[in-house]
């Protein structure tokens, strides 16, 4: 199973990487329309996740020594993190990114992973 998750993450990664370097050669952002932005969007969130994913997993496997780590914690963390850089750059695409923006979407962020985290154990057990 995880064979075959790490091959589709490095098949992905590479279509994402080759599609959003046909986009960032090929189409100009001033007189592109909507489904180019939105493609470039879609493949730079694609691209990131994919690749970060691949290199966190790689660095955990090589400093964890008794277990193996989780792909999909991986995937989650870089998921989450990449979707606040995509968010960023749709924010400053629309002239509307600021510190004021940026604090809340990194605190989000991180309460986000944090709710994932957390004990599931402790939610579960009877007070009484």
């Amino acid at each position: 199973m995880k064979n075959i998750s790490l091959f589709l993450l490095f098949a992905v990664a590479i279509l994402s990487g080759a599609e959003l370097a046909v986009i960032l050669t090929t189409v100009s952002p001033y007189s592109a329309g909507q489904t180019a932005l939105w493609t470039f969007f879609v493949s730079l969130f694609l691209c990131l996740t994919t690749t970060l994913s691949l290199l966190l997993f790689a660095i955990r496997t090589q400093l964890s020594y008794y277990r193996t780590p989780s792909l999909f914690v991986s995937v989650r963390q870089v998921g989450i993190g990449a979707a606040l850089v995509v968010l960023c750059l749709f924010f400053n695409s629309l002239s509307i990114l600021s510190l004021w923006e940026i604090i809340p979407l990194a605190i989000s962020a991180v309460l986000i992973e944090l709710f994932f985290q957390a004990d599931k154990s402790a939610s579960n057990s009877n007070p009484a």
